[in-house]
C-alpha cells in the first residue's frame, strides 16, 4: 500500500528540514529539556539566540524548529552562522502526529550523531492548534515521552511556549520539562513529574463511549477475518482506497499485538465519531506496561514494538487504556467519513 510504511505528510516534513554542515565535533553533553515561557517575539528572541550560538560555539549540530517569521528574526540575529543551522517550520514539522515528531527528531538526532558530532541542540516551539481534548493530550504525552526515549542521548532541547496558550498546556509544560526558562521571575506552578506519572494520568479516565451506531466483530478467528470487518465497514463508509488501507493495516498490527501479547482477541468495533472512522480493538487480559508504547522508533533488528509505532504513524489519534481486565486500543482514521 502506497503510504503505509512512510506516510505521504511525514515525507514532506522530512523534506522540510534544510541540512547544512555542523561544525568541528564538540564535547557530549547530557539530556536536557527545558520550557521557556516568553510573552513576546522579542522575548523569544533574547532568550532562543543565545541557546542556539552557544551549540554552534562547541560544534554542536543545532535544529531550529519554528515559524518563518521567528526563523526569520533568528537568522538575522546569527549572521552568517545561520548557514550552520537546521531549519525546520512549525507548521510542517508539528502538523502530523506526535510520532512523526518523534521520529523526524530521532532522524536528526542519530543523523548528526553519526556525522561525529557528538552533542545536538534542538529548539522546537509549542504548535498548538485548537485541537479537540484528546489530540491536545497527545501533544502533551509527546513531550513526556521525550525524556525516556531521548533520556540517552547527548541533546539539550528548548521547547518555547507563549504565555497566551491556554493554562492547561503551560501547566502541562511545567509538569514534562525538568528545567524551566521564564523571564520576570516566573516560579513554576507545578513541579516537574516523572513521565511514566504524567501518562498515567492522562490515562487515568476511562475513554467515552461510541458517538454513533457500532460494527461489531465478537471473537474473531482471524486476522484476516478481522481485515476483511475493517475493509468492508471502511467501504460502505464511502472511504477512500487509500484511508481504508491505513486503517485495514493499522487495525491488523494491533490486533496481531492483541494475539501476541494480549492472550487474543477479545472484540473489534468500528464507528463514526463526527466526521472521523474509528476502530477500537479489545484483548482478552494482556496489560501494557511501557508508557512509550508506539512512541520509540523500532530499530532495524528489533522483534517487538513495530505494531503500535505504524499504527500511530497511519492514524491521526491513538488512544490506550490498560488494566489487569485487558488492553483497549482505539485508533482515529485520518480522514473522516464521505458523506
Amino acid at each position: 500500500m502506497t503510504g503505509a510504511e512512510e506516510p505521504g505528510d511525514s515525507r514532506a516534513r522530512r523534506r522540510a528540514v534544510a541540512r547544512h554542515p555542523v561544525g568541528r565535533p564538540g564535547r557530549a553533553r547530557t539530556f536536557s529539556h527545558t520550557a521557556l515561557l516568553y510573552r513576546s517575539g522579542s522575548e523569544w528572541l533574547t532568550h532562543v539566540a543565545p541557546f542556539v550560538a552557544d551549540g554552534l560555539a562547541v560544534g554542536e549540530a543545532v535544529l531550529v524548529v519554528a515559524s518563518a517569521r521567528k526563523a526569520k528574526a533568528l537568522r538575522l540575529r546569527l549572521g552568517r552562522h545561520a548557514d550552520r543551522v537546521a531549519w525546520a517550520d512549525a507548521a510542517e514539522w508539528l502538523g502530523g502526529t506526535p510520532t512523526e515528531a518523534v521520529a523526524l527528531w530521532h532522524d536528526f538526532m542519530s543523523n548528526e550523531l553519526d556525522e561525529s558530532a557528538l552533542g545536538t541542540r534542538v529548539v522546537s516551539e509549542a504548535f498548538w492548534r485548537p485541537h479537540p481534548l484528546p489530540e491536545a493530550r497527545e501533544w502533551l504525552r509527546f513531550e513526556a515521552v521525550v525524556n525516556i526515549v531521548f533520556g540517552n542521548v547527548p541533546v539539550q532541547i528548548l521547547c518555547p511556549y507563549h504565555r497566551r496558550l491556554p493554562v492547561e498546556v503551560r501547566i502541562g509544560a511545567e509538569r514534562t520539562h525538568s528545567r524551566l526558562a521564564a523571564p520576570h521571575g516566573h516560579a513554576r506552578r507545578r513541579p516537574f513529574v516523572a513521565p511514566e506519572v504524567f501518562v498515567a494520568e492522562l490515562d487515568s479516565s476511562p475513554l467515552p463511549d461510541p458517538t454513533g451506531p457500532t460494527a461489531t466483530l465478537t471473537h474473531p478467528r482471524s486476522l484476516g477475518e478481522v481485515r476483511r470487518f475493517v475493509g468492508d465497514v471502511a467501504r460502505r463508509a464511502g472511504q477512500d482506497p487509500e484511508a481504508i488501507g491505513a486503517l485495514m493495516l493499522a487495525v491488523h498490527e494491533v490486533a496481531a499485538n492483541a494475539v501476541v501479547h494480549g492472550g487474543g482477541l477479545a472484540e473489534v468495533r468500528i464507528w463514526q465519531d463526527d466526521s472521523t472512522l474509528v476502530a477500537e480493538v479489545a484483548d482478552r487480559g494482556g496489560r501494557l506496561v511501557d508508557p512509550c508504547a508506539g512512541f520509540r522508533p523500532p530499530t532495524a533488528l528489533a522483534r517487538a514494538g513495530r505494531g503500535l509505532w505504524l499504527a500511530r504513524r497511519l492514524c491521526r489519534l491513538v488512544e490506550i487504556r490498560t488494566g489487569p481486565g485487558g488492553t483497549v486500543v482505539r485508533l482515529h482514521a485520518r480522514s473522516g467519513w464521505t458523506p
